[in-house]
Order: structure tokens, then C-alpha cells, then sequence
């Protein structure tokens, strides 16, 4: 698998997509960069850099997520990375049709971004919550729940443990602190996990987490 990947033709050789799907991408491409030059949706230095620091990055999870999973919670969404790349990703997998996003995005302006790139890409299946995860008062049940440089693993697991189910996993992408945080978070909490080899930074990890309860 590439490490450098520079630009949309390195992306599409790195990760097979259809038509329609290789079109959704590149509009959202467009938006993205719209919006990015009159609002900081995510680090100038990234952007052009953005084919692997932000859409490979986000595309590496879907072979993590079970096709039969429904409820998709994507906290402090941002720029759409990863919730809204993924639902990208899935709109026109048959397989993935069962599929249901929910973006949690605390900023308006950020908010704006996604509702427009949504309405944008016609997708059915996401909707946007502007509200800080904390405040959600009726969560619904998550079968995966994914959050990209949002929080520490303690404060995720606050965030998340009330929106799990017993089969419930997390998908959360972590840099190279990612052990000295689970064992923090061992302290409070009791859980199943397994390390992924990040395909974008050789520091990062993805961390899968099940069976996430209370100590």
C-alpha cells in the first residue's frame, strides 16, 4: 500500500471505488476546498496533503465496519473526516445500503459545511447533529461509533458508553500516544482491543474497542 499518496489518481489506484462513488468524491474534492479557503475546516498545512492526510485516513476504516451495521455515530465530525468520507464511501455499496450516519458536530459554521456537502452529494442517509455529544439527551443505540484527533481515550469512553449496545464497537484513530492513553483508560474502564496499522502514518493506530463497561 502506498504511504505517499499525493494527489486523486493516487487515491483512486490505492482505493477501488465505482463511477458514481469516484464522482461523489471528487464534488466533495471541490466543496471541500470552497469552503477551506474562507473557513478552518482543518490545518492550512494539511490541504495539500489532503488525499492521504484526510480521505485515505478516513477511507481506511470501512473494512473495519461490519456491512450489516446501521447507526453510524461519527463524533466531532469537523470537516467531515471520517463520518462523512465513509458515508461517501458507502452511498452506492449494496451491501452497505442499511447504513444510517450521524454526524456530532459542536460549531455551527462546521455544520454548515456538511449539511451543504450532503445536500450537495444528494445523500439520504447522514444527518447532522450540531450539539456537543455530551448534551444529546435520547441517543440512540450505535452499532460503530468513529472520532479522528477529538479527544483523549478516557474522555471518548465518557462520551461514548452511553450510546453502546453489547455488540457496539469503536473505530478511533489515535497517534503515537495511543498506549500511554489505553492504559489510562484502564483505570475506569474494562474493554476488548485490538491495534490497526495505520495505512497513512506509521505512528498511528487504529484502535477497535468492544465490550466497553465501567470499572
Amino acid at each position: 500500500m502506498p504511504k505517499n499518496i499525493l494527489g486523486p489518481d493516487n487515491f483512486f489506484d490505492t482505493y477501488e471505488t465505482s463511477a458514481e462513488t469516484r464522482r461523489r468524491i471528487l464534488l466533495f474534492d471541490q466543496i471541500f476546498l470552497e469552503w477551506t479557503a474562507r473557513l478552518n475546516l482543518v490545518a492550512k498545512s494539511t490541504i495539500s496533503d489532503r488525499w492521504q492526510r484526510h480521505y485515505l485516513d478516513s477511507a481506511q476504516l470501512l473494512p473495519l465496519m461490519s456491512v450489516d451495521a446501521k447507526v453510524i455515530m461519527d463524533f466531532g465530525s469537523g470537516a467531515g473526516f471520517p463520518g462523512l468520507f465513509l458515508a461517501i464511501l458507502s452511498a452506492d455499496d449494496q451491501a452497505r445500503q442499511s447504513h444510517d450516519f450521524f454526524l456530532v458536530e459542536s460549531i455551527k459554521k462546521k455544520c454548515a459545511f456538511l449539511r451543504d456537502a450532503i445536500s450537495a452529494l444528494k445523500l439520504h442517509n447522514v444527518t447532522v447533529l450540531n450539539q456537543r455529544i455530551e448534551t444529546i439527551s435520547k441517543p440512540a443505540r450505535a452499532d460503530i461509533i468513529t472520532a479522528r484527533a477529538l479527544a483523549d481515550l478516557d474522555s471518548l469512553y465518557e462520551y461514548g458508553h452511553r450510546f453502546m449496545h453489547k455488540s457496539s464497537i469503536c473505530l478511533f484513530q489515535k497517534g503515537e500516544r495511543a498506549q500511554e492513553e489505553i492504559t489510562t483508560a484502564k483505570i475506569k474502564w474494562s474493554f476488548d482491543i485490538t491495534s490497526h496499522d495505520s495505512l497513512t502514518n506509521e505512528a498511528a493506530a487504529i484502535l477497535e474497542i468492544r465490550n466497553l463497561k465501567r470499572v
